[in-house]
């Protein structure tokens, strides 16, 4: 629930029109405050946790598991495919999660929702695609779709 005289900050930061008027058509921006906001409210962390846990739920564990993962999350978040630049780098930024969180186990911990570990995935595994997640909303093609 939200006050119309005291609408929630990230409405603002997205260029939410006035409560108190009409609004017939929106203006567009693309600011650093966006992308900031996506990376740091604790709203979109949850939202990133929640399409990670889609991701592992809807694409199996098995061979090839990761990049297909990329491929679909992709696929929901930007509304396309990955090309083959795309699935490579994000691939091997996977990978490095993966080795990064298992070096530090505590905060793979933090950050794979408890939901993960019903799909089979380790911790270090959840939480390399919580941050394959946060990566994919924070790409100029997801905020502004163009």
């Amino acid at each position: 629930m939200y006050y119309r005289s005291a609408p929630y900050p990230l409405f603002t930061t997205f260029d939410a029109p006035d409560f108190q008027t009409v609004c017939t058509r929106r203006n567009r921006s693309n600011t650093p405050l966006q992308s900031l906001t996506l990376a740091n409210d604790p709203a979109f962390f949850e939202i990133v946790q929640a399409f990670a846990v889609r991701l592992a739920k809807e694409v199996p564990a098995g061979t090839d598991a990761m990049n297909q993962r990329i491929r679909h999350g992709t696929l929901l978040a930007l509304g396309r495919e990955p090309t083959p630049a795309e699935l490579e780098t994000l691939s091997k930024f996977a990978a490095a999660q993966i080795e990064s969180f298992r070096s530090d186990p505590s905060a793979a911990h933090a950050i794979a929702p408890a939901d993960l570990i019903h799909t089979g995935l380790s911790e270090p595994e959840g939480a390399a695609l919580v941050s394959l997640a946060r990566v994919l909303i924070n790409t100029d093609n997801f905020i502004t779709r163009e």
